[in-house]
C-alpha cells in the first residue's frame, strides 16, 4: 500500500488511547527525544544529535524502512552529524514483539528552527545533499520541516475528534508518502497485543518512524496552512476499503521496483550502538522475547544474510522476508545433530503465556503449529520428572552485583540432560546419550558440563552450558569385552576445568583422568585398575583435591581410595577402616573429599561420622623422607550426628553436609559447627548440595538495612552470608536457597518411583501422570504447569489410566486389582469404594466411545466391563461382568464402533494368538458373553492392536506381531488381508496409537505412532511396507512403559517406567514425508530390502522362477504356441516363493493368495486371478522372514519337543517326530510325509508335483520312513535333513556336535545327499541377516 495515507499508521493505536492509558506526565516521559532538548543550540555538543539519531529509527519495522528508503536518504549517513547542545535520551536500541529486527537509515540531524519560543528544539532527521540532486534534497528538507509542525499540531491536541469525512479526500492522497499503508500495517499488528503502558510511548514513536521515512524519501509536498493538514487527515482517516485495496494493487506494482535499491540500502547499512534506555523502559517496560537477540545483533545478522541470500529468481531477498525467517527459524526443538541442546519454553513449544502475547495474526498462529528447524518427526520438546539417582547441579553464575548473570540448575531425565530456568519456565534439553545418563558433574565457573551414562554403547559427552552444544564427546570410555553393563560410575572435574576423572562402571574396575581440551581427549591421560575382588562393591563416588589436581579421592560402600598422578602413571593406595578401628559402628560410607588446605580428607558415613585420614608419618621424624601423598590412615572417627550422612562438600572454606532427614549443615575445618538448615519438611534425604558461582560475594555488607542474611549459630552470633544453593533428594525433589535468606523454594516435586499410567485429555491440553509411589498429577502441556495432584493413601501403584471420551472422568487401575474413577479437573474419587473385581495387577483399561462402558485387562488373562449408569447421586458406573477368555496375557484390548449403528464393539487379543469379540449387548449382570473367538497367527505372537483409520474402503484392525510383521484384519471376517514388514529398529513394535484426524495442510495423510521397547517411531498410513515410512528415534533407553497421543495430534508422550520421567515429543510431519520421497518411489525401496538388490543374484533367480512359472502354468511339454505375459496366476505364488527359500506354512500361504485375491474386490467387485511381478516382489519381501530362518530357532523347537540326554544333547526319537508332524499343527498324512522325506533326502528330487512324470512315494518305497534315523539331532535335522549348511558359530551357540558340525568347521559340505536347489536356497534364505 505505497500510497496509503500516513495517518492509517496510527490506525489501530490512535492518540485518544495513547493519552487514555498514560497520563500527561507520563506521556512527556515518553514523548520523542527532539522534545527533550528544548532550544538546544546548532553549535554546543554532538551528544544530543548522535541520541537522537538512534532514537529517529529505533521503532521503525525494518523490513518497511529498507523496502520504501531511497538511495539518497541510505547516502546520507556517510556524513557528519551537525552538533546539538543539549543530551537528548536515546530510546532503547530493541526488537518488534515478532522477533524480528529493526533496521534504521541513519540521515544527518539538525535542529528544527519552526519551532515556537516556548517550545522544545526539534531535531529531524536531514537527508546529505548529493551534488547531483539539489533540487530533491531542499524538498525532503521542506517536508521534514512541515513534517514536524504536523507532529506539533498532534500532539498539542491528542483527543481531537476527526469530524470532516470525504472533503479533501484527493489531497490527502497526494500527501501520503511512499510504504506508509505498509508501515500501518506493520504498526497495526505491532500495537495489537502491546501492554497499554506501552501503546502511549509506541504512538507517538510511530510519528517519528513516519518523519524518518519521509525526509528519507524527498518525494511529496506537505500543506501549506494547518488546515490543509487537518483536512487530510480528517479524510485519510475515514478511506474506504475500496481505495485501500487500489492502494495495495499500487504496492505491488512498485514492489519489483523497490527490491535492488532495498539491496544496495542493506549492504550499505550500518548499526550504531545501543542507547541508553528510556525512562519509561527503565520504570518497567514489559521487555520483548527473552530468547531473541538484541535488536543490533539481529541488524547485524539480517544485513548479512540480505548481503548473501536472494530470491529463487536470483533476486536478492527483501528486508521483510529475511525478517519473517528470522521469526520461523527458532533454534527451539530442534535436534540439528544427534548430539545437541534444544531450548525450549512457553513462547516456543506453544501458545502458552509468555512475557506478551503473540501478535494475532494469521502468520504468527501459523508459526506455532509449523516448526521450521525440526528435521525429524519426532522431537523433545519438554521433559517432565526427574532422575532421582543423578545429583542436580546449580549452574548459577553471577560475576558482581551488577551482572544479572544466570539463574539456572541442571538435572537428568532418563538419557536427556536438563538445564532449566525456573523463573522463565524454559528448559534447555542436553540429548545424546542412548542410555540414561548414570553421573554429572560442572566446572567451577559452570560453563562446562560433564555428562555420563552406563550402558551398551556408553559415552562422555562435554557441554558448554552457555551454547548447549557438545565440545567433546568420548565414545565408551571405559570398554570391558567380558561385560556388556560398561560405562561410567562417577565422575568429576577440576575446578578450571582442564581434567576429567571417570570410574568405570564393570569388573574390573578403572579409573581414567581425561585432558579433553587436547587433541588426543579422546584417550586418558592416566588411567589405573583397582585390583578389588569382582564382589566388591563398586566405586560411586570421586573427587579432586581442589588445592592439588594431581590428587583424588574415591570411595564406594565400605572402601576408600586414594589417587596421585603424574605424567601418564596414576598411583592408588587403598587403607581399610573397619569398626574395631575405633571400637564402635562407623557405617556406609557415602562421599569423600580433601579437606580445604589439602592435607587431611574427609569421608561420611551412614552412621552420622566423618572419618578423618590423615598422612602416615615416618618412623623416624629425623630422616629427611618424602611422604606419598596417597598414603593415609584413619585417624580419627567424628560423631557429627545421629542420622547418615548422604552429602559432603565445600563452600569456600566451609565444609558442609546434607543428611537423610533433609538438613544442611556447615562446619569449619574442625568440623565444628557453624549454622545449619533444618526447617524444610519433608523434602526427604538429601543426594546432592550444589552452591552458585559468585566471585566476589558478598556483595554488600551483611549487616546492612533490609538484609535478611541469617545470622550463624554461634555466641557471637555473627552473619552468615552464603552464595544460593540447590538441593536435591532421592524422592525426586529439587529446591533453592536464596543467599538473602533461609527459605527454601521448592522447584521440583515429581514421582519418586516408576511411571506406567499417562493420558492425554480429548479434549484439553492436559496430560495425567501416576506413579507406583501413588502420585497422580495432572499438567497442563502447554503452558507447562501442574494443574492438579493429589496422593492415593494408602500407596497405591497405579498402572494404567485413562480419559473418557467426554473429558469428565479419569479411570486408574492398580497392581493390586483395584479400579478408581476420578473426576479429571480435582481428582476427587466418584466411587464410594473402588472396584475389586479383578484378582491380580490391572494391565489395560478403555472408555468405549459414548462413554457408556469401561473395560479392564488383568494379569489374571480376564476382561472385566464396568456400565455407566445416570443416576444423580449415584456412582457413574456400575459393575456389569467379566470373562476369561484368553489362556495366556492379554496384549491389548481395543472399542471400536459398529458400521450401521453407533453401538460400541469391544475387542481383545492376548499372547495366546486369538481375539475375542464380546457381546455387550446381551451381556447381563456377571455375565459377559463373547460373540466370537477367533485364532489370527499361528507362530506370531500379537504384541498390540488397533483400530486402523478409515484411509482404505474396508474397516480393519492392525495388530503388531514379535515377528516385526503389522497385519490387517477385517474387523468383520477377521481375514488377515495384509501382511507387511513393520519397522525393525532393534525390537519389534509393542505399542501403537493412531493419530487423531486434524484438518490441517500438514496432516493429510493419517500417520501411526508406535513404541519399540526403547524406542518412539511414527509410521506413515497406509503401511505398505517401505522402510522409509518410518522414523524413529531413542525415547527411554530402559524402556518405554506407555504412550499416548494429545488430542490435537501435535504430540506423542511416552512414560520411561524405571527412570520415572516422561518426554513430550512434538510431531512435525514433514520430516518423515521428506525421508519418504528421498527414498525412492515405487519398487525402489523394496529393492534396496532384497539382498545384493535390483542387480544381485538374488532378484535375477526371482526372475527366472517368475518366468519359468509363467511357462509352468501354460504345461511344461505344450507344443502349442506360448502367450507371453507379466503376471502368473496366483496359484504358482507358493511355488516360486518356496524356491526363494521361505517356506510358508498352508495358513500362510492362504493369507498370500487371499491379500492378492481380494485387493480389489471393494472397488470392482472381482477378484484377482493373476499377480505381476512388481507385485510378487512386494508380496515377497513383506511375508518372507524379517531376518531369514535364524539356527536358534532349530535349536529352541529341539529344546521344546526333545529330550536331552547324559551329554546334555536334545534329540528326537524317530517315531515321536512323525507323530509330531501328523498331529500337531497342520497334520501331514503318510503320504505327504514319505513324499516330503523322498525329497529332502535326495531319493525323488521332484517329488509328486514334478512336470516331467507322475511320482508316489510311498508307493516307490513302502519304507521310506525307515530311512531316517532312529535318534535325530539338531545338527542331523539341519544339515542331513533340511540341506542347511551349518555355521561354525551354531556349534558353541546351540551346542551342535558331532561329524556335520566338524566338517562345517573344517569347511567341507556336508556329506548327506540332497539337491543343490534346496542347498542354495537355504543359503540365500540365512543372507537375509
Amino acid at each position: 500500500a505505497a500510497d496509503a495515507p500516513e495517518e492509517e499508521a496510527a490506525a489501530d493505536a490512535p492518540e485518544e488511547e495513547a493519552a487514555a492509558d498514560a497520563p500527561e506526565e507520563e506521556a512527556a516521559a515518553d514523548a520523542p527525544e527532539e522534545e527533550a532538548a528544548a532550544d538546544a543550540p546548532e553549535e554546543e555538543g554532538a551528544t544530543a544529535a548522535d541520541a537522537a539519531e538512534d532514537a529517529a529509527a529505533a521503532d521503525s519495522p525494518e523490513d518497511a524502512l529498507a523496502a520504501d528508503a531511497p538511495e539518497d536518504a541510505v547516502a546520507a549517513e556517510e556524513e557528519e552529524a551537525v552538533v546539538v547542545e543539549e543530551p537528548v535520551q536515546a530510546e532503547e536500541e530493541g526488537v518488534q514483539r515478532d522477533g524480528s529486527a529493526t533496521y534504521r537509515v541513519h540521515d544527518e540531524l539538525e535542529p528544527d528552527d519552526s519551532a515556537g519560543p516556548d517550545e522544545p528544539t526539534r531535531v529531524h532527521a536531514k537527508p546529505v545533499v548529493p551534488e547531483d540532486e539539489p533540487e530533491k534534497a531542499q524538498a525532503a528538507e521542506d517536508e521534514a520541516a512541515k513534517e514536524d509542525a504536523e507532529n506539533v499540531e498532534a500532539a498539542q491536541e491528542p483527543t481531537r475528534v476527526h469530524e470532516e469525512e470525504e472533503d479533501d479526500e484527493e489531497t490527502a492522497e497526494n500527501l501520503a508518502p511512499e510504504g506508509s499503508g505498509e508501515i500501518a500495517e506493520e504498526e497495526a499488528l505491532d500495537h495489537t497485543d502491546r501492554q497499554p503502558a506501552e501503546a502511549a510511548q509506541e504512538s507517538q514513536e510511530a510519528q517519528d518512524d513516519e518523519q524518518v521515512e519521509e525526509s528519507a524519501a524527498g518525494e511529496g509536498a506537505a500543506p501549506e496552512h494547518k488546515d490543509d493538514i487537518q483536512a487530510a487527515e480528517d479524510a485519510n482517516q475515514e478511506e474506504t476499503a475500496g481505495d485501500q485495496a487500489e492502494l495495495a494493487d499500487t504496492a505491488e506494482a512498485d514492489q519489483d521496483a523497490d527490491q535492488k535499491e532495498n539491496a544496495e540500502a542493506l549492504d550499505q547499512h550500518r548499526v550504531p550502538e545501543a542507547p541508553e534506555p528510556t525512562d519509561a523502559e527503565k520504570q518497567g517496560e514489559t521487555p520483548g522475547d527473552t530468547d531473541t537477540l538484541s535488536g543490533e545483533q539481529n541488524a547485524e545478522e539480517l544485513a548479512a544474510a540480505a548481503a548473501d541470500s536472494g530470491t529463487a529468481d536470483g533476486s536478492p531477498q527483501k528486508p521483510e522476508e529475511l525478517a519473517r525467517d528470522s521469526v520461523k527459524s527458532p533454534t527451539v526443538g530442534s535436534e540439528r545433530t544427534s548430539r545437541t541442546g534444544t531450548k525450549v519454553g512457553f513462547t516456543e513449544t506453544s501458545p502458552g503465556p509468555s512475557t506478551e502475547k503473540p501478535l494475532k495474526s494469521e502468520r504468527s498462529e501459523k508459526e506455532l503449529k509449523e516448526p521450521t528447524t525440526f528435521n525429524h518427526s519426532l522431537n523433545l520438546t519438554w521433559a517432565f520428572g526427574v532422575n532421582r539417582f543423578c545429583p542436580a547441579l546449580n549452574m548459577q553464575y553471577k560475576l558482581s552485583a551488577s551482572d544479572p548473570g544466570r539463574d539456572t540448575l541442571f538435572y537428568t531425565c532418563g538419557n536427556v540432560g536438563v538445564i532449566f530456568d525456573h523463573s522463565e519456565n524454559q528448559q534447555t534439553l542436553l540429548q545424546g546419550h542412548s542410555q540414561s545418563i548414570s553421573c554429572a558433574a560442572v566446572s567451577e565457573d559452570k560453563r562446562w558440563l560433564v555428562t555420563c551414562d552406563s550402558g551398551r554403547l556408553s559415552s562422555l559427552i562435554v557441554w558448554d552450558t552457555f551454547s548447549a552444544i557438545p565440545v567433546q564427546t568420548i565414545f565408551d570410555p571405559h570398554p570391558n569385552k567380558d561385560s556388556p553393563d560398561t560405562g561410567v560410575a562417577a565422575v568429576a572435574i577440576t575446578n578450571d576445568a582442564k581434567y576429567i576423572a571417570t570410574c568405570g562402571s564393570s569388573y574390573p574396575q578403572t579409573v581414567h583422568i581425561w585432558d579433553w581440551t587436547s587433541q588426543v581427549g579422546s584417550e586418558p591421560v592416566a588411567s589405573a585398575v583397582l585390583s578389588f575382588p569382582p564382589d566388591a562393591p563398586l566405586q560411586n563416588f570421586i573427587s579432586f583435591n581442589a588445592s592439588d589436581e594431581t590428587q583424588l579421592v574415591s570411595n564406594s560402600s565400605n572402601q576408600v581410595v586414594f589417587y596421585s598422578w603424574k605424567d601418564e602413571n596414576l598411583e592408588y593406595s587403598a587403607p581399610k577402616v573397619t569398626d574395631q578401628d575405633f571400637n564402635r559402628v562407623v557405617g556406609t560410607l557415602s562421599q569423600s573429599l580433601h579437606a580445604p588446605e589439602g592435607k587431611w580428607v574427609y569421608t561420611a558415613t551412614s552412621a552420622g561420622n566423618v572419618v578423618v585420614w590423615a598422612p602416615v608419618k615416618p618412623l623416624n621424624p629425623a630422616k629427611q623422607v618424602v611422604i606419598s601423598p596417597i598414603k593415609l590412615k584413619a585417624f580419627k572417627l567424628v560423631k557429627l550426628q545421629e542420622k547418615a550422612i548422604t552429602v559432603l562438600t565445600l563452600h569456600d572454606n566451609l565444609i558442609v553436609t546434607g543428611d537423610v532427614s533433609g538438613c544442611v549443615k556447615f562446619y569449619d575445618n574442625q568440623l565444628r559447627m557453624i549454622n545449619w538448615y533444618q526447617q524444610w519438611d519433608k523434602v526427604g534425604p538429601i543426594n546432592s548440595v550444589s552452591f552458585a558461582y559468585c566471585p566476589g560475594f558478598p556483595y554488600q555488607n551483611p549487616g546492612s538495612r533490609g538484609s535478611n542474611v541469617p545470622t550463624d549459630a554461634t555466641i557471637e552470633a555473627n552473619k552468615f552470608p552464603i552464595k544460593d544453593f540447590v538441593i536435591s533428594t532421592i524422592t525426586s525433589k529439587v529446591g533453592k536457597v536464596h543467599s538473602n535468606g533461609t527459605e527454601l523454594t521448592l522447584i521440583q516435586s515429581e514421582h519418586d518411583d516408576e511411571i506406567h499410567a499417562i493420558a492425554a485429555h480429548p479434549s484439553r491440553s492436559h496430560l495425567c501422570i501416576a506413579s507406583y509411589a501413588g502420585y497422580v498429577k495432572i499438567w497442563d502441556y502447554i503452558q507447562k504447569k501442574t494443574v492438579c495432584e493429589v496422593r492415593i493413601r494408602p500407596r497405591k501403584r497405579a498402572n494404567c489410566i485413562a480419559y473418557d471420551p467426554s473429558g469428565k472422568f479419569l479411570a486408574l487401575g492398580f497392581t493390586d486389582g483395584s479400579v478408581r474413577v476420578l473426576d479429571s479437573l480435582t481428582l476427587a474419587d466418584e466411587l464410594k469404594q473402588p472396584f475389586a473385581m479383578s484378582h491380580d495387577a490391572i494391565t489395560h483399561i478403555q472408555f468405549s466411545h459414548n462413554s457408556k462402558y469401561l473395560v479392564t485387562a488383568d494379569k489374571d488373562m480376564c476382561v472385566a466391563v464396568y456400565k455407566a449408569q445416570f443416576i444423580v447421586g449415584e456412582a457413574p458406573f456400575v459393575y456389569l461382568g467379566k470373562r476369561r477368555a484368553h489362556y495366556k496375557p492379554i496384549s491389548g484390548i481395543l472399542f471400536g464402533i459398529s458400521l450401521d449403528t453407533d453401538t460400541p464393539r469391544l475387542m481383545s487379543v492376548g499372547q495366546d494368538r486369538v481375539l475375542v469379540e464380546y457381546d455387550l449387548a446381551n451381556s447381563g449382570d456377571d455375565d459377559l458373553k463373547v460373540i466370537s473367538t477367533d485364532k489370527i497367527e499361528q507362530s506370531a505372537v500379537p504384541l498390540c492392536i488397533a483400530w486402523y483409520p478409515p484411509v482404505l474402503k474396508e474397516d480393519f484392525l492392525i495388530t503388531a506381531s514379535n515377528q516385526f510383521k503389522l497385519k490387517l484384519y477385517n474387523s468383520t471376517t477377521k481375514m488377515c488381508r495384509k501382511t507387511v514388514l513393520g519397522p525393525t529398529y532393534g525390537s519389534p513394535v509393542q505399542r501403537m496409537a493412531i493419530l487423531p484426524y486434524i484438518k490441517d495442510p500438514f496432516m493429510e495423510t493419517r500417520y501411526l505412532a508406535f513404541a519399540t521397547k526403547d524406542k518412539l517411531g511414527l509410521h506413515r498410513l497406509p503401511v505398505l511396507g517401505n522402510p522409509h515410512d518410518a522414523m524413529v528415534t531413542i525415547a527411554h533407553p530402559q524402556g518405554i512403559s506407555n504412550m499416548c497421543v494429545s488430542h490435537d495430534a501435535r504430540f506423542v508422550f511416552t512414560a520411561g517406567g524405571p527412570d520415572s520421567t516422561v518426554h513430550m515429543w512434538q510431531v512435525y510431519t514433514p520430516a518423515l514425508e521428506a525421508s519418504a520421497k528421498l527414498g525412492g518411489e515405487d519398487l525402489i525401496p523394496f529393492y534396496d530390502l532384497i539382498e545384493g538388490g535390483k542387480q544381485g543374484q538374488l532378484f535375477r533367480e526371482l526372475e527366472d522362477y517368475f518366468y519359468y512359472a509363467m511357462i509352468r502354468s501354460q504345461g511344461v511339454n505344450t507344443m502349442s504356441k506360448r502367450s507371453v505375459s507379466i503376471s502368473i496366476p496366483i496359484k504358482e505364488i507358493p511355488f516360486v516363493i518356496r524356491a526363494l527359500g521361505f517356506y510358508p506354512t498352508e495358513q500362510e500361504i492362504d493369507d498370500m493368495i487371499n491379500e492378492v485375491k481380494f485387493s480389489q474386490y471393494v472397488e470392482t467387485g472381482k477378484y484377482v486371478t493373476e499377480i505381476d511381478l512388481n507385485t510378487f516382489i512386494k508380496l515377497y519381501v513383506n511375508h518372507r522372514p524379517a531376518f531369514g530362518m535364524q539356527p536358534k530357532q532349530i535349536l529352541d523347537a529341539f529344546q521344546n519337543l526333545g529330550t536331552e540326554t547324559l551329554d546334555e544333547k536334545y534329540v528326537i526319537d524317530r517315531e515321536d517326530l512323525i507323530e509330531l508332524l501328523q498331529n500337531r499343527g497342520e497334520q501331514l498324512n503318510d503320504t505327504e510325509i514319505a513324499e516330503f522325506i523322498s525329497v529332502l533326502l535326495g531319493i525323488s528330487p521332484e517329488g509328486s508335483v514334478s512336470e516331467i512324470k507322475d511320482f508316489k512315494a510311498i508307493e516307490h518305497d513302502p519304507n521310506i520312513l525307515d530311512r531316517l534315523p532312529q535318534e535325530i539331532t539338531p545338527d542331523m535335522f539341519s544339515s542331513t535333513i533340511l540341506g542347511f549348511p551349518v555355521s561354525p558359530f551354531l556349534a558353541p551357540a546351540g551346542g551342535l556336535r558331532g561329524e556335520t558340525a566338524e566338517s562345517a568347521r573344517q569347511g567341507s559340505a556336508p556329506t548327506s545327499a540332497k539337491s543343490s536347489k534346496s542347498v542354495k536356497m537355504s543359503h540365500s534364505a540365512t543372507q537375509a541377516d
